[in-house]
C-alpha cells in the first residue's frame, strides 16, 4: 500500500493519481526510499503475525515473547507514517508491555526483567522514540524506565541504569510531577554516589530533599539523608554521615520502612568500621542481615556478608573473613550483580594481602580491577590500586608501589576523597622512606597528617612516622 505524498491518503496499487485530492502522483528520491521503508515495515509486520500464529496454543511465556515481538515488529514506526496508524501501534505498545509488568507501580524494588523482556522493551523504545519525535508528544511511561533502572542497577549496571533514571527524569519534569522528579533525582544521585561523583551526586540529593520538603515526604527524606550520609562518610567526615544516618533511622523505623532501616545499620556500621569500632560495626551489620533475611532481599545479604567478612579481616579472623566474602560472592554472581562481584575480589585481594598470600592477592585484584574499569567504579578502582600497591611494596618493588598509589591518589583527588588520598600520602612516604629519600617522605607524611586532623581522625600512627619512632 502506497500513500500519496501530497493529503497522506492511502492509494491502490498502481495508482497514477490520487482520489482524495486529484493530485499527479511523482515520486522524488527520497520519497522513493520513504516508500521502500515502508514495504519493508509491512514485510516484518507480516512476519511478526506469522510468528505469533506459529506459537499459538505453546507455553505462556513463549506466547508474551510472540505477542511481544511482534509489537517490535509492528512498532518500527518510519518518516511518512500516518497519525492513526502510529497511535494503533502506540496502543498495541503498550497493552503488551503491561502484558511483561502486569502493575509497574506495585513492581518490587529487586524486580529483575529477563534477557528476552529486556531486548523486547529496547527494541520497542526506539520506535516509541520516533514516534515521539513525529508526533512532538511525550508518549513513553516515565514508570517504566524507573523501574528498568532500577533493574540495571540491582544487576551491576549502572550505566544503563542512569541513563533509565535520566529518561524517567526529562519525562517527569515535562510533565509536572515533582514528586517523581524528586525520586528520579535520588536514584541518580545513588548511582553518582556509587561512581564516587559526590559532588554532583550531593546536588542530586540536596535538590529532592528540598522538594520533599516542601510537600512534606517523609519517606524521601529519610532517602535522602542516607544518601547524603553516604557522601559524607566516603569523604572521611563521619561524624556528620552518623547524624544523617541517625535522621533517616528515624523516620525509616516511623514509618515501618525495613528494607531502608536495614540500609541505615548498613552505613552506620560502614562508619563504625571506619572510626575503629569493629564490634558496634559488626552489631550494625547484624542488624541489616536480620531483616535482609526476613526481606529476602538477596543483595542485601550479600553485602553485610561482604561488610561481617571486612569486621573479621580488621580483627585478624582471616579465615573466616574470607569464608564470609565467599558468601557475598556466591550470592553476588547468582543474582548477577557486577558491582557486588567485583567488591568481593577487591575485598578477596585485600584478605590474601593480609594472609601473606600476594599470588593470590594480585590475581583477585586484577579481576576487580579489569571489572570496575568496565563499570566505571572509580572508587573500586582506587581500592584496587592500593591493593597492587602494597604487593609491590612488599616485593621491593618501590617505584612500582608509587605508580600505583600515585594513580589510586589521582582518582582519590578527582572523587574529593580526604580519607583515600590521606592513605596514598602514607604509603607513598614510606616507599621514599625505604628508598632512603626521608625528606620526600616526611613531606607526604605532614600532608597525610593534615588531611587527616581536618577530618577529625587520629593521626598518632603517622606522626610516629614523621619523628622517625615507626615505620610499619
Amino acid at each position: 500500500m502506497k500513500y500519496c505524498m501530497h493529503c497522506g491518503s492511502k492509494l491502490p496499487d498502481g495508482a497514477k493519481y490520487c482520489l482524495e485530492c486529484g493530485q499527479k502522483i511523482e515520486w522524488s528520491k527520497e520519497q522513493v526510499e520513504i516508500e521502500r521503508i515502508r514495504q519493508e515495515h509491512e514485510t516484518e509486520r507480516d512476519r511478526g503475525k506469522q510468528i505469533m500464529s506459529v506459537l499459538t496454543g505453546q507455553e505462556d511465556k513463549y506466547l508474551k515473547y510472540a505477542n511481544a515481538s511482534t509489537v517490535v515488529d509492528v512498532a518500527e514506526v518510519r518518516v511518512g507514517f500516518d497519525p492513526d496508524e502510529i497511535s494503533q501501534i502506540l496502543e498495541t505498545f503498550t497493552e503488551k508491555l503491561k502484558g511483561i509488568v502486569p502493575d509497574l507501580k506495585n513492581v518490587p524494588t529487586n524486580f529483575q526483567f529477563t534477557s528476552e523482556e529486556r531486548k523486547v522493551i529496547k527494541t520497542t523504545e526506539k520506535a516509541v522514540e520516533q514516534a515521539e519525535e513525529s508526533s512532538g508528544t511525550i508518549l513513553r511511561d516515565p514508570e517504566l524506565y524507573k523501574k528498568i533502572g532500577d533493574a540495571d542497577f540491582l544487576e551491576g549496571r549502572p550505566t544503563e541504569a542512569l541513563r533509565n533514571f535520566k529518561k524517567a527524569f526529562t519525562i517527569y519534569r515535562i510533565k509536572g510531577d515533582l514528586v517523581n522528579v524528586a525520586w528520579c533525582n535520588v536514584k541518580i544521585g545513588k548511582v553518582l554516589r556509587l561512581w564516587g561523583n559526590y559532588g554532583e551526586a550531593k546536588e542530586d540529593y540536596s535538590k529532592a530533599k528540598r522538594l520533599f520538603k516542601d510537600i512534606d515526604d517523609r519517606r524521601g527524606q529519610g532517602a535522602c539523608y542516607l544518601g547524603l550520609g553516604s557522601i559524607e562518610h566516603h569523604q572521611g567526615r563521619y561524624n556528620k554521615a552518623l547524624e544523617y544516618y541517625r535522621r533517616s533511622l528515624t523516620i525509616e523505623e516511623g514509618l515501618g520502612n525495613k528494607e531502608s532501616m536495614s540500609a541505615c545499620y548498613t552505613n552506620m556500621g560502614n562508619t563504625a568500621m571506619e572510626k575503629g569500632d569493629f564490634e558496634l560495626a559488626f552489631e550494625h551489620y547484624q542488624n541489616s542481615l536480620s531483616i535482609d533475611e526476613e526481606l529476602g532481599n538477596r543483595k542485601g545479604m550479600s553485602i553485610c556478608y561482604s561488610n561481617m567478612g571486612l569486621v573479621l579481616s580488621e580483627k585478624g579472623d582471616y579465615d573466616n573473613a574470607m569464608e564470609y566474602t565467599r558468601m557475598s560472592l556466591k550470592i553476588a554472581e547468582a543474582s548477577g550483580d557486577l558491582i557486588g562481584v567485583s567488591n568481593c575480589y577487591g575485598n578477596m585481594g585485600d584478605i590474601a594481602y593480609r594472609m601473606g598470600d600476594h599470588e593470590k592477592a594480585l590475581e583477585y585484584s586484577r579481576r576487580s580491577l579489569a571489572m570496575d574499569e568496565e563499570l566505571g567504579n572509580k572508587k573500586g578502582m582506587s581500592s584496587c590500586y592500593v591493593n597492587m600497591g602494597n604487593v609491590a611494596g612488599d616485593r621491593g618493588d618501590f617505584d612500582g608501589a608509587l605508580e600505583y598509589y600515585r594513580k589510586s591518589l589521582e582518582i582519590d583527588e578527582e572523587l574529593g576523597d580526604e580519607k583515600g588520598m590521606s592513605a596514598c600520602y602514607k604509603n607513598m612516604g614510606v616507599m621514599y622512606a625505604m628508598k632512603k629519600d626521608r625528606q620526600m617522605a616526611q613531606e607526604l607524611w605532614q600532608k597525610a597528617v593534615n588531611l587527616r586532623k581536618r577530618m577529625g581522625l587520629d593521626t598518632g600512627e603517622l606522626e610516629e612516622l614523621i619523628d622517625g619512632r615507626s615505620l610499619d
